[in-house]
This record gives C-alpha cells, structure tokens and sequence, in this order.
C-alpha cells in the first residue's frame, strides 16, 4: 500500500498525453494480462495508451483482459488498426470461489464465445459487477479460447500460498479438462517475498501435469508512478478512505507495462514463459467481421425482394403526394433508391418503416427527426414529416454515396407509450435479437472533487461548496478553470492536500464510472446479438450492450433511436381532448400559412412551444418577426451557439428588414443564398455552393463540409482549399473570389446547423403555436400532465395561462382528479401537483370520492388513510379549505 506522507503533489508522476518516453525497445515478450481503466476503479490506462506503449516496444501483440467486460474492446481494437500491434481480446473472469481467471478469444469463434459467456454470467446475475463463473458456465464455451490460470487472486496461486498442494493440483487438472489445448500456466513476478517459491510451485505444478507456462504481469497501469492513482481508485471502488487497508490493494508499484528486457530479467529462470507469450500471441488471429453490416431480418411478402418492396411502398405514396411535382418527384426518387439499393441498406429503411407503421397503426404519435428529413424515401414512407422538395433538403446530407457509414433515422414518439413500440421491437425481431444500447458514464470535474474528496477525507460541506461553483467541464480542465474564471477566484486553496486533489482529480479525467441506458438507442441484430456483442443488466433493470454507439456502429449492428419525447405527448392529449368536445383536428392536414399562429410568435408569448419557447429565442422571434414557416426554421438555425458566437445573427435580421444590402460572393450563389439573404445559415448550403460554385459532386461537397467541422492542420486546409479554387477557376470565378468563399464556408462548417434537423423540429414547434394559438387550455392542459419537459416548471406555465385570462382553480380533494384538467373554460389542478403525495395516496382519494363527495375534515380522514405529512401538505396548499381554516385544520390534525 502506499503510503499518505508519499501522496506530495510535486512528487506525483504526469501521466504525459499517453506517451510512454523512457520504455527501452525489444521485441521478446507481449503482455497478455492487462487492465484498461474499464476495468472500473481498478486500472489507470485507457486502451488506446496501452496500444501506443505495445507500439513504442515494438511488441507484436498486446491484449486486454478488464474484469468481466469487454466494454472497452472495440476502442482496444480500433485503437490498434494501423498501429503494428495486434490486439488480443480476453477479459479477466472470477469463478464461484471468487477468484480469478484470464481467457484470450484465439478467433472470431472464440470472441463469439467470450460474448455469450459474459452475457450468461452478467444476464443470470443481475445486480452483480463481477458475477461468478461455473465449471458448468465455463465447460460449453471454453473452445477457441486461451486460458491462463490466473494472476496472485488466482485459485491456484492461493491455494498454493496456503500451503493446498493437492486441491491446487486438483483444480489444475480440472482446468485443463476444461480447455484441453489451451492452458497455460500463469506466472507473475511483482517482486514481493513471497514470489520466487510461488513461481517455483507453479513451474513444478504445471510440469507435473505437462502444461505450458506463461509470463504476465497483471498489469494495472502504464507507468510506475501511476500506481498512487490506482490506490486511489480502489479506494473510491471500495467506498474507503486511501489510509484504508484492502485486499485489492497492490502492495508494491511493480504492476505496470513493463518493457521486454525487464519482463526477462524478471523471468530468467523461466525462459519458456517469455516465448510462450509470442506463441498465444500468434495464435490468437481473431480479425473482427469489419465492413459488414448486420441488419435484422426483416419478413418480406411472398415473392419480393427488399429492393423491389422498398420502391412498392415508395412508388406508391409518391403517386398520391406528388401529382403536381410528379417528374420532378419521381427523378429524385430514382437517384435515392439508386444510392440506396448501391450501399445495401434497403433493409434497413424497411425496418424503419415497420416501426413507425406499427406506431402509426396503433395511433401512438411519432415523427423522424434529424438529417433524414433531407430524403425523399424517407418522407414518402411516412417515417418524417417534411416534404425535402418543398424545402430543398439534400439527400447526400443524410446518405452520402462516397462516404462510408450506416444511415442514420432518429424516431420520436409519445413518451408515454415509448414502451409498446420497444415492447413491437422485442417481440417482431426476437429478444435475443434486441437489446438497448449501453452508454459509458465518464468522471467529470464535479464528480471527481466529490469522489476524491470523499477518498482523501476532506470536509464534505466544503467540498459541497467547491462543487456548486465549477462549470460542467472535463475533470482535466479544472486547474485552467479555477486559473481563469472569477467566480472560482479564491474557491480552491494552494497547497496540501488541494494540491494533491487536484492533481487526482486531473488523472481520472474521462475515466469510465459505469454502464448505463443509452436516451434512446436500440441494436437490432438479425443472429442472437451474444453472438456478436456481449450484454448486460443496467441499474434500471434493462439489458443493454456493454458496447456504447460508436462499438456498435463500428461492428456494423444497425442501431436506432426510438426516444420519447413529451412535448408529442401534450400534442396527442390535446387532441384527443378536443375530439372528446367534438372537435376533430389533424394537424398533418393544417396549412402552414395560419395567420393566428405568426401573429402568436411575433408577439413573443411563446411559453410552453417546441423549440420556441427559451428566453434567447422569444427575443430573436421578436427582432426576427416571422411571417412563414421557414422563417420558423430559420429562427431554430439561427438559435444556436455557432451562429451566434459568429455574429450571424444581426446580419441575417438587418437584411431581413432592409436595414443593409444583401450582397453574393458570386452571382451563381443568388439561388442558393437569396432565402437567407446572402448568409449561409445551414449545412445544405454549403453543399450547394461547393457544388455549384468548385463543381463538386453533392457527395464531395458533404465531405468537404465534414472534413473542415474538424480541427485541420495548416497543410491539410491548403491542399483542401486549393482543390476548391482549382474546381472553381475552372468553372470561371476568379481565384480571388473563390478563395473568399472557400473562407466563408470553412468558417461556417463549425457552427452550421443542418437544415432538414430545424425544419422536423419547426413542423413539430409549429403544431405547438397552432394549439395555444386556437385552443390555449386544451394545450396548457395538456403541458401541465406531461412535465417536466421545456424551459419552464408548471408555476411559469399556469401564470401564461393567466395572462391569457384562462382561470386556475386551485387544488381541491373534492373536484380535482389526479392531472390537471379542464373545468368551465379553466384549468384545475391535478392532485398530482402536490409533492408528498404518492400514486396510491392519490389513488385512495379518488377511489373514496367515487363513492361520494368528502363532507368534513373528519370525513376526508376516515375515509383516506394518509401518512400526517400528506395531509399536513393538503392543508397547506389549500385543498382542504372547504372544510375550515388551515389554523383550524392544523389544530384537528394534532390531536
């Protein structure tokens, strides 16, 4: 253990960006035990960083073996493409005794098998980090892989130091039944007393049973300063302070990446084991199936193929949306299907399709969002709402030909019934198909002074202080943060122990804490996903990936978003009311030129409207005075950071009004640029202008608009931007004018909103304004049920209802229901309003109240059996005041 006198800030080892200066090279040995920091409170490393120490010793192979996960695998695997490395993929297991075992996945048969056993281990164990693994477990999936018996914490290292020669000869024997071919005997050197005789047991042990040895060193962190952060992440995991004694505790720094000539000076006596390790290392070539996508299998009609249905469907609702427009239409569907069909992913728009048709059906509202407004197959199968012509939506913002990725088709539906569409997913496409994805919560500045902190035993009041004034930053930025920021000026003292804090709170920066649900993010597989993705209990009780979005994507697993969104929710609640008062309204029918509705946005009382209501966007409605929907659209582009930090805005708007002239760089760019007065505001633009104005293909222009979003070398934007002037110049503008553009558009790249994106979320923001414009309490009614969501609590929306002169009538036990509701043209509040009272409390009143009205305090208090706290909040808010003075109720409470 280390020591607290040894824990001085200035002594602390800099983890240096992941760099590994000071290794020696050889090429002798390859660590085939090691941790990654997903090894949660436990390992310092992220995975990429034991690649480049892997690469910096020219070792041929590395692997990664974390503590029952493969969480952090694919970034170990992606991280290794084009490095020379090879990566291993293993995880480190415990069995029912509670101690350890190494396993290395030799293929894909073998990877696939690591999957099913830690999705049986984790899925038969729910609620457990380290679930415990069986002979019986273990037995059926031991084939295609490499067993290494296990580190110090190993059964048979423990039964040895407890002087056990036969039970540890006996379940070594055992081991090797299991994996006939493949094990190896396990030796580590952490140079502690004990070390040389347990080796020496082992060496003999696995002799007398004819297995080979292998070296390791278990390692838990790259450098061997970084062992102090280690300590200290075990006291976190631990829930202890870093003076506290524990078992997991090293008790020496020696578990780092060692380089090849210590690891054999360390195993001199035992050469076999160092050549042992190049021998597994050549004997694991798993190569992951990369460049293949896995789409579900979706049930097509007799005698269709899946190109063929996809334009059936398409075809179809093209020939009654488009018989204006229909050549026009009907070309642009061509060229997407063409595209489409090119890249395979016919299959998947039809899954899509089936998910929102079963929405659809079942009356349960929903609408795409995103870039997939920018296509036409995706309007005409219903899956979003915009109509791509009308607006001049690219498809090749959403789908690009000559950029590799999977399509990517967000789903909103009513949060209240979300689940019944999960609930079709599980069931039309299998639940060993389905899973939700996993998303990996990470050590923010916040959490790490609140848990390092905890560890170091400083106060926690003032520790609680110190949190509330940092900023949601990364961990790592905390020390420039309380340099720079005022209101952190004089927060943090010099010195000890806030220097050391510091310091650990800047080494676990990014460091994964926990699994947990993606928003919304569901894999879909057409083989058993254990094949291809390890799975797991959430803390909310639901299976997801021990993969988060980008692994998934990267394996080629079609994912979907399929979120709830609860302004869809008040939308649907205040139709349906409306239709119980004989109304009946579609709002996919309304015009979108309502005068009501402009005249509701300019005037600013956009409380409770999608995407409208935020203080910055009432004030920017109110300079901007919209009079049509793409004004609305251009409002949502406009409220953002980028164009806002870019001063895009006061431009735009002093156009708009004629308060300055609205110029082009060039006249070709008139057509593109006029709806927006000479400013490019979305991403479609640039696409635009690059094709018209350099000649690229919409698909170059897509890519020219990703390449500069990111932050480029010098070089690189001069090679980019002369392959722009060069396609410009040669289509007549002069080489000046196109430089300028070429500036104009890499300045907008980072801040550029994607037009299809606004417009989805305009059309839904414009259904709001429709609703309070026409039917104000139906739609406050209806917001009030589904908080929180939106800008502001209830308190700020019953005040705009009475600012619209709608009455509140307050919380009363005899009149109001469990949600707010309509009363004689007002709104009464909802029992559910009332903090302390739960849904059985609620229930009690209103099942009593049935029978009949409550006719005295006595009364309520016989009938409903509430806890003295509910009713004391009752008297107080004044829903018991039909039966006396709140003073008065108080006093027959006491008693």
């Amino acid at each position: 253990m280390v020591s607290w006198g040894s824990m001085k800030s200035s002594m602390l080892p800099s983890r240096n960006n992941g760099s590994c200066t000071g290794f020696m090279t050889n090429t002798s040995f390859v660590h085939l035990h090691v941790h990654s920091n997903f090894s949660c409170k436990d390992a310092t490393a992220h995975p990429h960083e034991l690649i480049k120490a892997a690469a910096f010793y020219d070792m041929p192979a590395v692997a990664l073996t974390d503590h029952t996960t493969l969480a952090g695998a694919i970034r170990f695997y992606r991280a290794a493409q084009g490095s020379g490395v090879k990566p291993i993929i293993g995880t480190e297991i415990e069995l029912a005794s509670g101690h350890h075992l190494t396993l290395l996945a030799e293929n894909l048969a073998g990877y696939s098998n690591l999957c099913r056993l830690l999705s049986e281990l984790h899925l038969s164990q729910p609620g457990e980090t380290r679930p415990l693994a069986t002979w019986e477990t273990l037995a059926p999936l031991a084939d295609n892989l490499v067993c290494l018996s296990g580190c110090a914490h190993s059964r048979l290292s423990q039964d040895l130091l407890q002087g056990q020669l036969t039970a540890a000869r006996e379940f070594l024997s055992q081991l090797a039944d299991v994996f006939p071919a493949s094990c190896y005997v396990e030796l580590e050197n952490p140079l502690l007393p004990h070390t040389p005789k347990l080796m020496q047991q082992l060496a003999e042990l696995a002799k007398g049973l004819n297995l080979p040895l292998v070296a390791s060193n278990n390692v838990h962190f790259l450098r061997r300063g970084d062992h102090q952060v280690r300590d200290l992440l075990v006291s976190l995991g631990a829930n202890i302070n870093i003076r506290q004694p524990h078992p997991y505790r090293h008790q020496n720094d020696q578990r780092y990446f060692k380089g090849p000539r210590t690891m054999a000076k360390l195993f001199a006596a035992y050469p076999e084991a160092l050549a042992n390790t190049l021998q597994i290392a050549e004997r694991c070539q798993l190569q992951l199936p990369l460049g293949e996508y896995h789409f579900p299998d979706f049930t097509l009609p007799a005698g269709q193929t899946a190109p063929g249905f996809l334009r059936q469907l398409c075809q179809q609702a093209l020939d009654k949306r488009y018989r204006q427009q229909k050549a026009l239409a009907q070309e642009r569907l061509e060229h997407e299907l063409s595209i489409i069909e090119q890249l395979g992913f016919c299959e998947y728009f039809l899954v899509v399709w089936d998910i929102v048709n079963f929405a659809k059906q079942e009356g349960i509202r929903c609408t795409g969002r995103g870039s997939a407004a920018d296509s036409l197959v995706a309007y005409l199968l219903g899956i979003t709402t915009v109509d791509p012509l009308e607006y001049d939506l690219l498809f090749e913002r959403f789908l690009n030909p000559e950029r590799k990725g999977m399509p990517d088709i967000d789903l909103d539906f009513d949060s209240s019934r979300r689940d019944e569409v999960l609930t079709y997913v599980y069931n039309k496409y299998s639940s060993h198909c389905v899973a939700m994805v996993g998303t990996v919560n990470t050590v923010s500045a916040r959490s790490a002074l609140r848990e390092v902190a905890k560890a170091m035993d400083i106060n926690k009041q003032e520790v609680a202080r110190l949190a509330r004034f940092l900023p949601r930053i990364a961990a790592d930025r905390m020390e420039a943060a309380i340099a720079s920021l005022p209101e952190l000026q004089g927060q943090f003292s010099k010195g000890e122990p806030w220097d050391t804090l510091l310091h650990f709170c800047q080494q676990i920066d990014s460091f994964p804490r926990h699994l947990s649900v993606h928003l919304g993010g569901v894999v879909i597989s057409r083989q058993p996903l254990t094949d291809l993705v390890p799975l797991q209990w959430s803390a909310k009780g639901v299976i997801i990936t021990q993969y988060d979005k980008d692994d998934i994507e990267y394996l080629g697993l079609v994912k979907m978003d399929l979120l709830g969104l609860r302004i869809l929710s008040a939308i649907e609640e205040t139709v349906q009311r409306l239709k119980q008062d004989g109304i009946q309204l579609r709002l996919e029918d309304l015009p979108l030129d309502d005068s009501a509705v402009y005249a509701l946005l300019r005037s600013t009382k956009t409380v409770g409207l999608f995407q409208l209501e935020s203080p910055g966007m009432r004030e920017l409605l109110g300079k901007l005075q919209p009079t049509c929907f793409s004004d609305i659209v251009a409002n949502i582009s406009l409220m953002r950071p980028g164009p806002m930090q870019a001063n895009m805005v006061t431009p735009f708007i002093r156009r708009r009004h004629g308060l300055e002239p609205v110029s082009y760089a060039h006249p070709s760019l008139k057509p593109i640029l006029e709806s927006t007065y000479g400013v490019i505001i979305y991403q479609e633009q640039v696409l635009q202008v690059a094709s018209t104005l350099a000649g690229f293909s919409l698909g170059q222009a897509d890519l020219l608009r990703r390449f500069m979003t990111h932050e480029r070398s010098p070089e690189e934007m001069a090679g980019l931007e002369a392959e722009f002037v060069a396609g410009a110049t040669n289509r007549g503008v002069s080489e000046q004018t196109a430089k300028h553009v070429f500036e104009q558009l890499a300045a907008f790249a980072s801040y550029g909103f994607n037009k299809a994106h606004a417009a989805t979320f305009g059309l839904t923001g414009y259904y709001t304004a429709y609703l309070k414009a026409h039917y104000p309490a139906y739609f406050l009614v209806a917001l009030l049920n589904h908080q929180p969501m939106g800008f502001y609590p209830p308190r700020v929306i019953l005040h705009e209802a009475r600012l619209l002169g709608i009455p509140i009538y307050s919380l009363d036990v005899n009149a109001s229901e469990a949600n707010f509701t309509l009363e004689n043209g007002g709104i009464r509040v909802g029992l559910r309003a009332l903090q302390g009272l739960n849904d059985k409390h609620i229930a009690d009143i209103c099942t009593a109240r049935s029978e009949r009205l409550f006719t005295s305090f006595a009364d309520f208090l016989w009938r409903v059996r509430l806890p003295q706290k509910a009713v004391h909040n009752l008297i107080q808010i004044g829903a018991l005041r039909a039966f006396g003075r709140a003073r008065d109720l108080m006093v027959q409470l006491a008693v």
